[in-house]
């Protein structure tokens, strides 16, 4: 009989957490086929993730305007906002929070997370992948393909996702500094079959999912012939070279999106209420033309936060939601 392994909080945190200390998959995978094989804890106990969403935002708020305020430090040295009560006795949150200050009971904090690292692309590698940036005689600021992974591709390799939809996505688009793509947003060493798949500024109002919609001309009958044709090939190259290999990954995603219903569905935000859209944020422009870095704001991310959750409820192992470009 299999039986669900009920990790509190702190033993998560034992294991390995998301974090830049780095998440241990292996002990954690290990951890639950253990607990598979002895008796099932006592009930009242919720069971383990098996999705998560990471909201990588690069930069942000300071820590002490918003969980950390030192309302007790000298004025140099506390937050300009006041502290307010929330779900958890002992635990104040900004003042601007107050939502979250009621579901704080929800929340474990890590407030001993840190690196030596002063370098924006170092530092969102190593939290991205857990990794050191630091290697002998150089500092990861940039795509590699000896690079760790991201989490999103390690669970896409060792736990993919069932059915139609693929195990990782990233919205909007990859986070760029200094003309270098952020390192650790894309598989590395395990080869472009498990990098994100990429799904673009999702609140736009012309909004296409990449590799959803067949094009004009081509009907569904005519697409299976395509892909049936491509399958014969496919066996026919015996000694396809690796960069052959991600292609026909992606191409299956591709065709996997197009002809499942529940990956189109979970894509239509227009499946959601007007005050569910408005409550986790509208775009606030249509003109994206700056950039967030030049004070173009983040007029996706109320949008992408949605549809992550919904990717969520469909079955996808990983999302990642960050500023983009």
């Amino acid at each position: 009989m299999r039986h669900e392994l009920n990790l509190t909080r702190r033993e998560m945190l034992h294991v390995g957490a998301l974090s830049a200390l780095g998440l241990s998959l292996p002990e954690l995978f290990a951890a639950r086929a253990l607990g598979e094989q002895q008796p099932a804890r006592a009930s009242g106990r919720r069971r383990p993730a098996k999705s998560c969403i990471l909201f990588f935002m690069e930069g942000g708020p300071s820590h002490i305007d918003t969980f950390d305020l030192k309302p007790e430090a000298p004025a140099d040295y506390r937050g300009e906002f006041a502290p307010i009560a929330t779900s958890v006795p002992g635990v104040a949150v900004c003042e601007h929070l107050p939502w979250l200050a009621d579901q704080m009971h929800h929340v474990a904090q890590v407030r001993s997370v840190h690196h030596k690292v002063v370098d924006h692309n170092a530092g969102a590698y190593y939290c991205l992948t857990g990794d050191s940036p630091v290697k002998p005689g150089k500092l990861i600021i940039g795509p590699a393909q000896s690079n760790f992974p991201p989490f999103g591709s390690v669970l896409a390799k060792l736990r993919p996702a069932d059915g139609s939809m693929p195990s990782f996505f990233h919205m909007a688009e990859m986070m760029s500094n200094n003309n270098f793509d952020l390192p650790g947003q894309r598989a590395g060493f395990l080869g472009g079959g498990y990098d994100p798949f990429v799904l673009g500024d999702v609140s736009t109002p012309d909004y296409r999912v990449p590799g959803i919609e067949y094009p004009n001309d081509v009907d569904q009958r005519r697409a299976e012939r395509r892909f049936d044709l491509l399958r014969q090939l496919t066996r026919l190259d015996a000694h396809r070279h690796e960069s052959a290999d991600v292609l026909h990954g992606f191409q299956q995603q591709a065709r996997n999106l197009l002809t499942s219903p529940a990956a189109r569905a979970a894509f239509d935000l227009s499946q959601e209420s007007r005050a569910t859209r408005e409550r986790y944020g509208l775009p606030d422009r249509e003109d994206r033309s700056v950039e967030a870095r030049k004070f173009g704001g983040l007029p996706h991310l109320g949008q992408c936060m949605l549809t992550a959750r919904r990717l969520i409820e469909a079955g996808v192992r990983l999302v990642t939601v960050c500023t983009g470009r």
